[in-house]
């Protein structure tokens, strides 16, 4: 059975050979440290994202106004013309 992508058969050549690859090499503590942190600030930020989302969209609802014209004997007392 051949490797599928050229990195995955070098990671096999190197397996064999017994030397070790970027994605298998040993983290020193503060890396190790850093990686933690920065995965729980990832989980921590996904989390509230899914925490704070908006819900699903629900039926819209509206008000009902009722508009009729004022009865008013004075009619259009505050309405003033102004000359330019």
């Amino acid at each position: 059975m051949m490797p599928a992508t050229r990195g995955a058969a070098l990671a096999v050549l190197a397996a064999v050979r017994g030397v070790r690859t970027a994605a298998s090499r040993v983290f020193t503590a503060s890396e190790r440290t850093m990686m933690l942190t920065i995965r729980g600030a990832a989980l921590a930020v996904l989390a509230s994202c899914a925490a704070f989302g908006q819900p699903a969209a629900s039926r819209p609802a509206f008000e009902v106004a009722s508009v009729k014209p004022a009865v008013d004997k004075e009619r259009g007392k505050n309405f003033r013309m102004a000359a330019a």
